[in-house]
């Protein structure tokens, strides 16, 4: 008995100990006072009992597909991606003569990938025309310019002819081109009657094409 009681005295001496044995002593004095007694009104809500039957409802998703489904597809094509579909009649519409006269949009696409490439075909048509005007300015100052050499050229055979006669004398510098047969060529050049082929201008770039655009 006396080593109970010691036991008993060591565990209250510990405070977490006592204050456990505490509060479920407090829990138990409250849960008997408020125990129901007999003979009390208990009060609550009440039902009549009834036979009928019992409705249970059960909330599932799902989805209705349709017996015969028609999928319609743009064949209008951008780069590898179809078009978009903005807007589209109503299934069974009847096209009247007046829907035609003022001209009803029965389907609208998307458009702005479409008129993106043509922007840029625009700005590539452009840059075009521009590197065709340059071409043309560079060819016209080039083709002066070997105009020009040409001309200085052939003041220089001419210039050269006069000093090898007035050198040689006329018949021995004949005999000597003639041997060489470039009295042909001196004469031709003497009278300006050399044909150098020019090479032709380039040829201007048609316009951009524009793309095919969304029908309805």
């Amino acid at each position: 008995m006396s080593s109970f009681r010691e036991l008993l005295r060591s565990w209250w001496r510990q405070p977490r100990l006592r204050w456990v044995v505490t509060a479920t002593l407090t829990l138990l004095i409250l849960a008997w006072w408020n125990r129901p007694r007999p003979g009390a009104d208990v009060s609550g809500p009440t039902f009549a009992v009834r036979r009928g039957p019992l409705e249970i409802s059960v909330v599932e998703s799902g989805s209705i597909e349709a017996l015969e489904s028609q999928e319609i597809k743009c064949e209008v094509r951008v780069g590898f991606q179809g078009t978009k579909i903005l807007r589209i009649v109503e299934e069974g519409y009847l096209v009247t003569e007046e829907d035609v006269r003022q001209g009803k949009i029965l389907v609208e696409l998307d458009s702005s990938e479409i008129e993106k490439q043509l922007v840029q075909q625009e700005i590539q048509y452009q840059n075009a025309v521009a590197s065709l005007a340059d071409a043309e300015q560079n060819y016209q100052i080039q083709l002066n310019q070997n105009l020009t050499d040409i001309a200085a050229a052939e003041q220089r055979v001419r210039f050269a002819r006069m000093d090898f006669d007035k050198l040689l004398g006329d018949q021995v510098a004949e005999a000597i081109l003639h041997e060489l047969q470039l009295d042909v060529l001196l004469a031709q050049v003497t009278t300006n009657s050399v044909a150098f082929p020019s090479p032709a201008p380039p040829s201007a770039p048609g316009p951009a094409a524009a793309p095919p655009g969304p029908t309805a």
